[in-house]
């Protein structure tokens, strides 16, 4: 039952977490185009 109960908060947690990462390689991918020359 509890595991029932905790499933919406833990698919908020996944989103949450998906959309972290996707921000992390958004960040990744616009700061190589800015500065190419950072490896």
């Amino acid at each position: 039952v509890a595991f029932y109960a905790n499933a919406p908060t833990g698919a908020a947690i996944v989103l949450v977490a998906l959309a972290a990462y996707c921000a992390t390689a958004l960040a990744r991918v616009l700061a190589r185009r800015v500065r190419p020359v950072t490896p």
